[in-house]
């Protein structure tokens, strides 16, 4: 039977509040990740993480972290190429784990998350200014998972699991009411 997600929100994570050590997932780098480590690299401001529970519980059933980060001219696509050119670098968004407790696979979490991660970017492209969101991908099932809602591989990626999705696509997808719907449901065995 599928889980009730009607009360899971999504908020920054507090370290001293939510409980992380509960978190199961079956990709052992990421659930170690957050039992472990995600509190100390959000506290540092390395990353900004933001966590899904459910109703008034502090209990983690998803999380995923951004940091800024950027890239040398050549690397991502020639449309960014030809917009950073002048000042050598690209600026993006990096998307760094995005998970959700084995509990909760299949249930919409995950869709709520990457819905969440893609609405903070163009926060912070309202800001600073940015060109896409980026990530790696943990292994080429992921890659096809992610290109499935038009995420690309970088032209001069060196693993060929490095990829972007433009923040043009971003916002039209948001302007449309899409953002929800364009996810397509990730692949169990997916990390």
């Amino acid at each position: 039977m599928p889980k009730d997600i009607s009360n899971v929100h999504i908020e920054p994570l507090r370290a001293a509040e939510h409980i992380r050590r509960g978190f199961c997932c079956s990709v052992q780098k990421i659930q170690n990740y957050c039992r472990n480590n995600i509190h100390r690299q959000h506290d540092a401001y390395q990353v900004r993480a933001f966590v899904a529970c459910d109703g008034d519980s502090l209990d983690v059933i998803g999380f995923y972290y951004l940091c800024l980060t950027s890239f040398v001219i050549g690397k991502i696509d020639d449309p960014s190429d030809d917009k950073f050119d002048r000042v050598k670098a690209v600026p993006a968004v990096y998307l760094g784990m995005i998970a959700v407790h084995d509990d909760y696979i299949g249930s919409g979490v995950g869709k709520m998350l990457m819905a969440h991660a893609l609405h903070t970017t163009t926060e912070i492209a309202d800001r600073a200014g940015t060109y896409a969101l980026t990530l790696d991908a943990l292994n080429e099932k992921l890659v096809e998972y992610y290109k499935k809602f038009d995420f690309q591989t970088f032209k001069q990626g060196e693993t060929g699991l490095e990829m972007f999705l433009p923040l043009k696509s971003i916002q039209a997808a948001i302007a449309a009411s899409e953002l929800t719907t364009m996810l397509p449901e990730k692949p169990e065995a997916a990390g």
